[in-house]
């Protein structure tokens, strides 16, 4: 579970004598108001990848002084099955109705790549099936922040969410039908180029890159007004949320408080906003 990169370390101590913004690299770091035990802000990154869930040993470090957790939405067994019923179209109608025959071929066969059947695919909502093409392939369900969850769980620590899964799928729930099939048909488009698009978010993310990460990010958010929408939604407008939420935690002192990874960096990042809030935000990892 454990594991160091020299080399990450290498890129980041060149990339401070270049001078570089200072909430350009890093993935762990301190948070904290002279007035409460400090706690911890971790980047994760949504995936079951080994090289990300072996955990760096600072990370761990840090994990084993909490008093507890946060992450971005809790992971309790009745807060998942929510997921599932909001995916699916449950007014009567079907994808196939919705999007037409010809993309819906193309649906089909994505999906049946990844072990979904058709019968389920006419049930999936436009923007269900869009989220699930542009996720890598799940293999074990173990990822990074379950990881952390269920370490929580087992050192008696408290879990918390800074938001909830309502929250979360609003995002996509309030899109018109017309904004959902366009980001289906966006989504179809570049398919081939997803798994690369991970390897590259991925890579970035072991070397601790910030701001690779979220030049990447903008790759895949640019092009049509939909794309820009979502960002919006799902990154910008959400960081002002948790910066604000992630303050009871620190109050109390000695959280771990695990994000996305994109979440952190740049002007409108979480690192930016809490600092602009009065914290000593400080890079530890």
């Amino acid at each position: 579970m454990v594991a160091q990169s020299g080399q990450a370390v290498d890129q980041i101590s060149a990339a401070d004598a270049a001078g570089s913004d200072r909430f350009d690299f890093g993935i762990l770091w301190r948070i904290d108001n002279g007035t409460s035990v400090p706690s911890f802000l971790f980047g994760t990154m949504h995936v079951e990848d080994p090289r990300v869930t072996e955990l760096p040993q600072p990370v761990m470090d840090a994990f084993n002084r909490s008093r507890s957790l946060t992450t971005e939405a809790l992971l309790e067994l009745e807060q998942l099955l929510l997921v599932g019923p909001e995916l699916l179209l449950v007014d009567g109608s079907n994808l196939i109705q919705l999007i037409g025959e010809n993309l819906y071929s193309e649906v089909t066969s994505a999906l049946s790549a990844r072990g979904i059947t058709p019968d389920i695919a006419a049930v999936l909502k436009p923007w269900a099936v869009a989220l699930l093409l542009s996720q890598p392939r799940s293999q074990t369900g173990m990822f990074l922040d379950r990881q952390l969850y269920q370490l929580a769980q087992q050192n008696g620590k408290p879990v918390f969410g800074l938001e909830t899964i309502a929250e979360q799928l609003a995002v996509f729930k309030t899109m018109s039908l017309q904004d959902q099939i366009s980001l289906l048909e966006e989504t179809l488009a570049q398919l081939e180029l997803i798994p690369e698009a991970i390897e590259r978010l991925t890579q970035a993310y072991l070397n601790r890159d910030l701001a690779m990460l979220a030049e990447l990010a903008d790759e895949q958010f640019t092009g049509s007004s939909v794309q820009q929408n979502l960002k919006q939604r799902l990154i910008v407008d959400r960081n002002i949320n948790m910066a604000h939420r992630m303050q009871q935690r620190f109050a109390e002192g000695g959280a771990f408080v695990a994000i996305g990874a994109l979440h952190l960096a740049g002007p409108d990042g979480v690192l930016n906003y809490l600092q602009q809030l009065g914290y000593n935000v400080t890079r530890v990892y």
